[in-house]
């Protein structure tokens, strides 16, 4: 096909053709497989225009990764602004993140693979995940204490023991591990009512 038949594209257009021809090899093929040159052939472009927008395959799949922890995010974070009390988002947050990624993981098998490949390249992509919803729970703890529902000295250091307190729940490679335990959600809420035992002001 000649260049005058191409159809005009924008970056962001372009980027966008390119994230989502990437994640349809990967989910057929799988991530190792999966070339650079495969996914310029289907875009119909060559290897040398993808690597204009990233530099390495892995930086395609660290911003796969970072798209799908977004929209995770974006539920969590709908939860904090809603108007439930504090213990009901508290429990909402990790029901939902558990849920998020148990059926991500039902119906895109390469989540797991995504988040290997990106623990072993882009830590900064985990990292700046875990910071945010480290911060989504300790927004949710401030909030209990001015509505004097919690009484909870540091709220930083809180907020990361509940959160590691439910990483069986919600990281997925564990998730997936543990997804054929039929009282998850039991289990969730059990957790949850020792956390809030513990934070509950008398």
């Amino acid at each position: 096909m000649s260049t005058f038949n191409r159809p005009y594209r924008s970056s962001d257009e372009t980027l966008e053709l390119i994230l989502t021809e990437a994640d349809k090899l990967f989910r057929l093929f799988g991530l190792e497989k999966t070339t650079v040159s495969d996914i310029a052939s289907a875009c119909g472009m060559s290897s040398a225009n993808v690597y204009r927008f990233f530099k390495t395959k892995n930086d395609i799949i660290a911003t796969l990764l970072e798209q799908w922890l977004g929209g995770t995010e974006k539920e969590i974070e709908k939860i904090c602004d809603g108007g439930a009390t504090p213990k009901v988002k508290l429990e909402n947050a990790m029901l939902t993140y558990h849920f998020l990624v148990r059926e991500q993981l039902m119906n895109e098998k390469n989540l797991h693979e995504l988040v290997r490949f990106t623990m072993q390249e882009h830590w900064d992509v985990i990292d700046k995940h875990i910071d945010k919803f480290r911060n989504y729970v300790e927004s949710i703890l401030i909030e209990g204490n001015k509505t004097q529902e919690f009484d909870i000295q540091d709220t930083k250091l809180t907020a990361e023991i509940v959160r590691s307190a439910f990483l069986k729940y919600i990281h997925p490679a564990m998730v997936e591990e543990h997804s054929r335990e039929d009282d998850l959600q039991y289990q969730i809420k059990s957790m949850m009512s020792i956390v809030l035992n513990g934070i509950t002001k008398a």
